[in-house]
This record gives C-alpha cells, sequence and structure tokens, in this order.
C-alpha cells in the first residue's frame, strides 16, 4: 500500500512554526490529521502553552471569553439535557455493544459522522440484534432522549426501532418500546429518536438496550448513539398497561379456552417470538389472557395486536371479551371486530373498547379476553398484544346502548334459557356468530319452544329492540318468531308477540329484529314472570338460535 506519510505542511501563525503531518489511506480513503511537536516550539519553551499567550493568560479559556463564562455552555442557554452515555466507534472498536443472538458485529468505515461505524451481519432472525447495557446509566422514574443513526446495508428499505430489555431478580423480563419504527434506506443516514420514561418494577439485574427490526439477513450499520436525561416537560404518550411480546420464547401467563395447544414460535411481527395457536375444533377455542387485575370497569382502552394465519390462506380473526361474575352468569362482547387474516403477510387489529359489566350487579371475578376465529380449525400466530389507556383524542362520542340482555350461547352451554313444553335444547357447534348456538328438537306442538326469563332484566313500560339469528335443522323452511308470556300474582298469564314470524330455512341464517314495548297489558296483578320464547308454528320442526340480544331501543334525541 502506497502511503503519503510525514508530508511536511508549514504554517506561519502568530510568529510560531506548527508542524502537522497528513496520513492518507489509498485502501480506506478516509484522512485523518495527526499533530506533531515542532522541536523549536514545543510545548516547554518561550511561547508555549504556559507562557503570555498560553492558554491560562489573558485570553486563555478561563478568562473573559472562555466556555466558563458569559457565553458558556453552562450560563443562560442550558438545554436542561445531560448526556448520560454515547459512542460514535470512532476507536475503531465495538465499544460495549454485544450480539443479542447470532449476530457479527464489527466496525466498518462508512459512517455518519467521523469514520467509523458498527455493522450488524449474520443475522438469522428479525430479533438478533445489536445492544448496549445501560444498567448503571439509567435512574428508575427519570426521562432520556435516545437517538442513533441507522443505515441499511444491501437492502433498499426496512423499519428500525429501540426496544428496552429489561432483566429482574426473580421475575420475568419486559420489553418496552424506546422508539417507534422508522424506515431506514441503504442510501441515505437516518435518525431513530424518542422520549423515554425508566420505570422498571422490580429488582433490575440489567437494562439492555438493542436496536431492531428488519428481517433475518438484512444487514445494517448504526452510529452516532447518544442517551440524554432531560428535564424538560417533554409531553409522554401512554404507557402500556399490559403488553405481551413473547419474545422470552414462552407463552406468559396467557391460556387455553377449549382443547387447543398454545407456544410461543419463532415466527414474529416485531422481536423474535409470536404465539401460535394450533388444535381448534370449534370457533371459541382460543387463547387468551385474564385481564380482571389490569382493567377496570368503566374505562376505555385501546386494544390492538398483530396476527397471521398457521394453516390457511384466509381466515377472519377477531377480540372477544367474557366476563365472568359472583353468583351470575357469564356475559360476553366484542373487543375489535374481524378482520380478514392471510397465512402471508402480518395484519393488525386495533381500536378502542370501554369494559362494562352490562348491566350486571353482580361483583365482576373475570375479565378475559380472547383472540377467536369463526373459522373452527384454523391456527393462527398473535404477536406483540398491547392494551393502553385511550387516549382523549381517540375516545369517540359513542351514544350507542350497552345490551341488557345477551347470549352467544359460545361457552358451550344453554346458559339460563330453558324448555317450554317437552323438547331438548342443547348448545350446538353450528353457529352465526362465534363458536355455538343453542338447538331445539323433540317438539310436539308450537307452544314448544326455548325461552329466556327475563322478570328481573326488563321493566314494564319501557321498549327494548330485540334481536337475534336463526336456522332451521331439519326441515327446508318453517316459520320461526319470538313471543312473551307474562305472568301474576294470582291472576292469569296473558301472552303477546315481541317480533313477527319470518320465514327461515336450513340454509342460511336468517336475523329477526325488531321493537317491542313491555306491558302488562293492563292487569293490575303484580308482574311474576316476563318469559321471552322462540317458536314455530310448524309443531316438529327443530331450530337453532344465536347471538340473542336485548338492547334499549334507540330514540330519536
Amino acid at each position: 500500500m502506497l502511503r503519503l506519510n510525514k508530508l511536511l505542511l508549514i504554517m506561519l501563525a502568530a510568529g510560531s512554526l506548527a508542524a502537522c503531518s497528513i496520513e492518507v489511506d489509498e485502501q480506506s480513503s478516509w484522512t485523518k490529521e495527526v499533530v506533531q511537536d515542532d522541536a523549536n516550539d514545543d510545548n516547554t519553551g518561550g511561547d508555549d502553552n504556559t507562557g503570555g499567550d498560553d492558554n491560562t493568560g489573558g485570553d486563555d479559556n478561563t478568562g473573559g471569553d472562555d466556555n466558563t463564562g458569559g457565553d458558556d455552555n453552562t450560563g443562560g442557554d442550558d438545554n436542561s439535557e445531560t448526556v448520560v452515555f454515547e459512542t460514535s466507534f470512532e476507536d475503531g472498536t465495538e465499544s460495549g455493544w454485544s450480539a443479542q443472538g447470532p449476530v457479527s458485529l464489527t466496525t466498518v468505515q462508512d459512517a455518519k459522522d467521523g469514520v467509523y461505524a458498527l455493522s450488524a451481519s449474520g443475522r438469522t432472525a428479525a430479533w438478533n440484534a445489536p445492544g448496549i447495557v445501560l444498567t448503571d446509566k439509567l435512574t428508575a422514574a427519570k426521562t432520556y432522549k435516545f437517538s442513533a443513526w441507522v443505515k441499511l446495508s444491501g437492502t433498499a428499505s426496512a423499519d428500525i426501532k429501540m426496544t428496552m430489555k429489561t432483566s429482574f431478580d426473580g421475575a420475568d423480563a419486559t420489553y418496552s418500546g424506546v422508539t417507534d419504527a422508522f424506515a431506514a434506506t441503504d442510501t441515505d443516514w437516518v435518525e431513530v429518536s424518542g422520549v423515554y420514561t425508566y420505570n422498571p418494577d422490580g429488582t433490575v439485574t440489567e437494562a439492555f438496550l438493542y436496536v431492531e427490526g428488519p428481517d433475518a439477513g438484512v444487514d445494517y450499520l448504526i452510529d452516532q448513539f447518544v442517551v440524554t436525561e432531560t428535564d424538560d416537560l417533554v409531553e409522554q404518550g401512554p404507557q402500556a398497561i399490559y403488553l405481551q411480546s413473547f419474545d422470552d420464547g414462552t407463552v406468559g401467563d396467557w391460556t387455553e379456552q377449549g382443547g387447543i395447544t398454545i407456544e410461543a414460535a419463532a415466527d414474529a411481527k416485531v422481536g423474535s417470538h409470536a404465539l401460535k395457536a394450533t388444535g381448534r375444533s370449534s370457533g371459541w377455542n382460543a387463547p387468551g389472557i385474564e385481564l380482571v387485575n389490569t382493567l377496570t370497569v368503566g374505562e376505555t382502552y385501546e386494544f390492538s395486536f398483530w396476527v397471521k394465519l398457521a394453516d390457511k390462506a384466509s381466515a377472519p380473526i377477531k377480540a372477544s371479551i367474557k366476563y365472568s361474575f359472583d353468583g351470575a352468569d357469564a356475559k360476553y362482547g366484542e373487543v375489535l371486530a374481524a378482520v380478514d387474516a392471510t397465512a402471508t403477510d402480518w395484519v393488525q387489529l386495533t381500536g378502542n373498547y370501554t369494559v362494562s359489566a352490562q348491566d350486571e350487579t353482580a361483583a365482576v371475578t373475570g375479565i378475559f379476553v380472547y383472540i377467536e376465529s369463526s373459522d373452527a380449525d384454523v391456527g393462527y400466530l398473535i404477536d406483540d398484544f398491547m392494551v393502553m389507556p385511550a387516549t382523549v383524542e381517540e375516545q369517540p362520542v359513542d351514544n350507542t346502548p350497552q345490551a341488557t340482555y345477551s347470549q352467544s350461547f359460545d361457552d358451550g352451554t344453554v346458559g339460563d334459557w330453558t324448555e317450554q313444553g317437552g323438547i331438548t335444547i342443547e348448545a350446538a357447534a353450528d353457529a352465526k356468530v362465534g363458536s355455538h348456538s343453542l338447538k331445539a328438537t323433540g317438539r310436539t306442538s308450537g307452544w314448544n319452544a326455548p325461552g329466556i326469563e327475563l322478570v328481573n332484566t326488563l321493566t314494564v313500560g319501557e321498549t327494548y329492540e330485540f334481536s337475534f339469528w336463526v336456522k332451521l335443522a331439519d326441515k327446508a323452511s318453517a316459520p320461526i318468531k319470538a313471543s312473551i308470556k307474562y305472568s301474576f300474582d294470582g291472576a292469569d298469564a296473558k301472552y303477546g308477540e315481541v317480533l313477527a314470524a319470518v320465514d327461515a330455512t336450513d340454509t342460511d341464517w336468517v336475523q329477526l329484529t325488531g321493537n317491542y314495548t313491555v306491558s302488562a297489558q293492563d292487569e293490575t296483578a303484580a308482574v311474576t314472570g316476563i318469559f321471552v320464547y322462540i317458536e314455530s308454528s310448524d309443531a316438529d320442526v327443530g331450530y337453532y338460535i344465536d347471538d340473542f340480544i336485548v338492547m334499549p331501543a334507540a330514540t330519536n334525541d
């Protein structure tokens, strides 16, 4: 290698000579200046740095215009930030950075500023990433700004972000997003930055900050990494109330609803692992998480997660919720409406939901959120499940009334429904919504019907919207309607029609819906029963009932 070394430059400045050499590395095409002492003008002689015009005299850095007076960095323009850690890799080493998973870390002469940057290559999974231990640099409850410059190598574009893994003594590690994901390219350096409040919950054994995001096999460079403590009143986004990334290689506190298998799988949208649910045989079979000690009834939250199918080209996926009560039947709701998921791309479900006990006065003993599909046997992957407080701006003004009563039969039972006449009712794995419906068979008369006692739910004089879905079990067509029976103390029962008959079939689900005003029909005796039942004038037809809901009737306000 040819090297031009010690090219003497003579500079005449303030009556003194200074000599320096330029080293040129023709292979790397970068230049660094090496200052050399001059024998006749060294630091110990006449005009050296200890004499008249040196740095300790008149115009030196400790007098008049120095960095400690008037306009220095400790005076008026202080930006209230203190650097707690930084590295630019200019010493040509990895500067304490280490690999998370199989990653090759080296320094290369391709930098945002200066000469060197850190290169991460040879990654075999998205969670493989370079990182730095900051355990001794961060203080609990303090807020920090994180910044790094990144550039891809060999790939046109990919998202990159920073994540904090906090390990604890005697507890599972947690993972927190430090920055949003930024779109990086292989042509320009892009800054990845964010503000993060360090709030560990427990005795910390290690705080490990890593830079992750691109798919396996994508190489990238990092330069000018800086962490500053800030006293600025930076507006913080809400912190996650619950977050599960499954990146510790387990399913954490998630459990199975029904006879399914759940496991951590190395196929993730974010990080290294996702939850995989397989072996489903019914729509309600689903993985879920118990959040009764995390969520508050009446509060609104933003739910989000990513999903991808494991074994089918497409299927609907949604998030549902099951409320359990002390001494009362469970109730169900929809947290996030179904979206079409695929086996090729990750799809995000996100939206707000208000936790509601649905007018149940009994104590709430369980709030179980689960991810289900009406496709009974599809398997799927779930990643980055998060619950956040809903921001004020995102909270919708929702005047939609809550259900007065609802029954989906998705728990595999008929709940509190009973038989009117000698019939058989059971939960069947044939549903319009969810996994199960009620099936009524063995009828021998039109009034033989399944029904629900609502005397403690409905109010005489109030108007309600009733709705349910129906499909025949054993005939091509037959009429189905909803009727009501009022029972009284010391008086004969009276009957009414809640929803007029419609023609149902054995091929398609048909919805019956409409308003009905609860009326004692001029009876002055006390009402002791309000029994709503689903009947047919076809005496022996069998049928399915699903998603039976009673709502307060909408007003014209």
